[in-house]
């Protein structure tokens, strides 16, 4: 018997092989597959994606949502949640590896308003990330009758309709194909449509674009796009199940791509020492490398050791991060009261969709404020086992254990205040969002760190007039970002030069050992004083306050941010600033109203979108903008 089956493991083995070699092993050309699968709560896109999805185009203006239920299509899986467009702004691209050569993409829709002159909502593009650019095979919705049609534009030129007339609120299978061929000028695009289940070999398409014309073919592409169009002529479409391929097979087989999943930990916990008191505390840490698909993690069961009595801890929980760093904005999938020391399984449990990637799970205990010192606790090994998944995931590796953690008196909190990135001198134009205007770390050791409260003082040189607010910021990095930052406490009355204590502070713990990082804004009146200033002066360990802490250092003073006139600026330079900046461009109009909505703009510097119906219709007409 052992003959036979080792004869076997041969035989597959030799199978695989030659299913790689002729190229029949089909996931190896399968490019992304974006099924929404983003955990139980429902939010702006870019936020829950943890940074698959990126805007090139107003981002945060009317987002893109992402909604926990899927969409339901024959033969594909019920996993995930959908997108969610409706109305104008922010439009969102994910990347893959460019393709020079034929390229396909597909998703499941669901249509739910469209306006009579048609819009486009999903496309190719060259380039991916802020700047994704060179759209081609824009799939068009337009209203008909008591449904709505399907159309296909390759790049600028005149859409092509399907007069098939769909239903509203019904999911339906778009694909396109993008196919090169030899030339600058002649791409081919293809549109397929189906209210069923496709078929296991590409057919004739439902539309086809092969209209030769002056537009220069793409180099490559790069992302799939999600565009919200213009402010009459949007339509409401959720969007689910999108894929991208190199073949056929690859977007249209339903049957959802099984993770991959890699167990590690490199950075272990050590052994040390927990204060009484304590919360967070990480007892193990380990990642999840995620390959092939998006996996979704739905539980957690581990092994505890020590000398530790129940009343020694609070709780113990399983926390979720993108990055290898625990911090306050990170999800809590599971808390638990735990017993004595032994198995403890983490029940109930709220699923985690991890994106292909890496995703970060710590396990922690708050320890309880009258814990008996010298106790002790620990976490073992953790196996493929210990962890579940919803879908037939392959578990590979395991998570060494952990550190003896010792609970000991407490301790104050060791607090060391610098500023080496302290913000420079520079010129802020009117109705500016979010300035920084002063910057500084805060390293923490021996003990946990609570923050809970500010003082700055600005210097003189501007009127509270010319400020709409000062905020306080923390993050975890040193690059501050309104998006992913935590709002500590904000002001909005008092505003002159002087001392500012910041008032209803949100408390922020800073684990130990780590460094927090503390940013000072304001949002600058459209109508500020031009010539105005206003910095921060130094700070000193005493304008923090902590729940318990040594804190020493200080931060410099902050250069001076001296307020300008919005004027004109470039277009490149536009889309790189902070949401919310008002400046004025001047630009040729290349597109305007042909597909009844958007208007686009260009200088020698790139292009951007106009929302405005004012603006009229001055196709290659130059104009000037605020």
């Amino acid at each position: 018997m052992q003959k036979i089956l080792h004869k076997q493991r041969h035989l597959w083995a030799a199978l695989f092989t030659i299913f790689t070699m002729f190229g029949c092993w089909s996931a190896q050309a399968q490019l992304l597959t974006e099924e929404f699968n983003y955990g139980a709560t429902a939010g702006n896109l870019i936020g829950v994606s943890g940074g698959n999805w990126i805007a090139h185009n107003a981002g945060g203006m009317n987002p893109v949502i992402y909604g926990t239920t899927s969409l339901t299509f024959p033969t594909y899986p019920n996993l995930g949640g959908r997108a969610s467009i409706s109305g104008t702004s922010e439009d969102i691209n994910r990347s893959f590896t460019s393709q020079t050569s034929s390229v396909y993409f597909s998703a499941v829709i669901s249509v739910s308003t469209a306006a009579a002159g048609g819009d486009y909502f999903l496309h190719f593009a060259q380039t991916s990330g802020a700047a994704s650019a060179t759209f081609v095979d824009r799939v068009f919705i337009r209203s008909s009758g008591a449904g709505f049609q399907l159309g296909l534009s390759r790049n600028t030129t005149t859409v092509v309709y399907d007069a098939t007339v769909y239903t509203f609120n019904t999911p339906i299978l778009v694909a396109i194909k993008h196919e090169v061929v030899a030339g600058t000028f002649n791409d081919i695009g293809k549109l397929f449509i189906f209210t069923a289940a496709p078929p296991t070999t590409e057919p004739a398409a439902t539309v086809t674009d092969n209209v030769i014309n002056t537009t220069a073919d793409p180099a490559g592409l790069a992302a799939i796009c999600i565009r919200q169009g213009g402010a009459s002529s949007a339509p409401s479409v959720l969007i689910d199940y999108i894929r991208v391929g190199t073949t056929w097979t690859d977007v249209t087989s339903g049957a959802s791509v099984p993770p991959d999943i890699a167990i590690s930990s490199p950075a272990q916990t050590t052994a040390g020492n927990v204060a009484q008191g304590t919360t967070n505390h990480i007892l193990s840490a380990f990642q999840l490398a995620v390959t092939t698909g998006a996996a979704n993690l739905t539980g957690l069961t581990v092994t505890t050791a020590g000398n530790y009595a129940v009343a020694d801890l609070t709780n113990l929980k399983v926390r979720y991060s993108t990055d290898n760093i625990l911090d306050g904005g990170d999800a809590t999938l599971s808390t638990i009261t735990p017993t004595t020391a032994g198995t403890q399984a983490f029940t109930p449990f709220t699923a985690q969709s991890i994106a292909i990637g890496n995703g970060f799970i710590f396990v922690t205990a708050d320890v309880a404020a009258g814990a008996t010192v010298t106790k002790n606790i620990s976490v073992g090994a953790i196996a493929p086992a210990d962890i579940t998944f919803t879908s037939s995931a392959s578990k590979t590796g395991s998570a060494t254990a952990a550190g003896l953690q010792t609970i000991i008196a407490p301790t104050s909190a060791t607090v060391a205040l610098s500023s080496p990135a302290q913000i420079a001198a520079a010129n802020v134009p009117q109705g500016t969002n979010n300035r920084v205007i002063s910057a500084f770390q805060l390293g923490v050791t021996t003990a946990n760190a609570n923050l809970t409260g500010l003082s700055i003082t600005t210097a003189v040189g501007y009127t509270a007039t010319d400020l709409n607010n000062l905020k306080v910021w923390y993050q975890n990095n040193g690059t501050f970002n309104a998006g992913t930052a935590t709002l500590l406490s904000t002001k909005t009355t008092g505003l002159g030069a002087g001392t500012h204590i910041f008032p209803s502070f949100v408390a922020q713990t800073i684990p130990n050992p780590s460094t927090g990082f503390i940013f000072v804004t304001a949002d600058v009146a459209m109508t500020a004083n031009v010539g105005a200033t206003i910095n921060v002066n130094a700070i000193a360990n005493t304008d923090l306050t902590f729940t318990a802490a040594t804190v020493t250092g200080t931060a410099t003073i902050g250069g001076v941010q001296t307020v300008t006139a919005t004027v004109g600026t470039t277009i490149a330079a536009a889309r790189a600033m902070a949401l919310g900046t008002v400046v004025t461009l001047t630009g040729t109009i290349t597109v305007a109203k042909q597909f009844g909505g958007t208007i686009y703009m260009q200088d020698a510097t790139g292009g951007i979108a106009i929302f405005d119906s004012r603006v009229g219709n001055p196709l290659f007409n130059d104009v000037n903008l605020a």
